[in-house]
Order: structure tokens, then sequence, then C-alpha cells
């Protein structure tokens, strides 16, 4: 991901085409990391609420597994985000599975996110 100064939309610019949505909100940094540490636990499920928004095209964003997380910018609240989701899009009958690709800030709690069929 490219980001540039400005607007969250801005800042997020990837250079293949992916569904984009907003985050206008979600956990702080701490939880972030303990998401990525218990990522392939099968014993522990952590919970981590984000609120997306964009068209009524995402009805459910399930089972997200945070992979990875790179410091962005030195500020150390700038986050990527990479893992894995279940995601029931538009008129899909089933939820489907997507890597996603995420820019959040923990100092702003907003960012974007980046789906990607797999």
């Amino acid at each position: 991901m490219t980001y540039d100064k400005g607007s969250t939309l801005e800042r997020c610019s990837m250079k293949e085409k992916k569904l984009l949505r907003n985050i206008i909100g979600g956990p702080d940094k701490e939880m972030l990391f303990v998401c990525c540490q218990h990522a392939y636990g099968d014993s522990v499920s952590i919970t981590a609420k984000f609120k997306i928004t964009g068209e009524a095209a995402i009805a459910q964003i399930v089972d997200a597994q945070i992979c990875g997380i790179e410091h962005e910018d030195g500020s150390g609240h700038s986050f990527n985000l990479r893992g894995y989701c279940t995601a029931k899009l538009g008129s899909d009958v089933v939820p489907e599975p997507y890597k996603f690709e995420a820019y959040y800030n923990t100092a702003t709690n907003d960012g974007c996110l980046y789906l990607v069929r797999r």
C-alpha cells in the first residue's frame, strides 16, 4: 500500500483494484497486537470490532485473522494490517473467503480496508 498525506482516502491507494471500505472506528493498539498474537490459536477467540462505512455491499465480515502488523510511519499509531476473513458481499448467498489489507490509525481510529477474493 502507498499512503499520501491528506485525508484517509488520499492516504490509501493501491496499484491493484480491490474492494475498498473506510474504517471509522476500531480497537486500540494493544488489542491489534493481541489479535495478531492469537491469529492461529485454536483455543483462543479474540473479538476486536471495527466500524466500516461504504455501500451496503458488505453485509457481514466474520472470522478475521490479523496475521501481519507493520508500522506505517514513526508515529507509533499508524499500522498496515494484513490477514484473512470471511465476508458476505452484495448478493452472495454464503460468505466467501477473502484476503484483506488495511491501513489503520489507533490515535484517530480511522483507516481503510481492502478485500481481495482468495
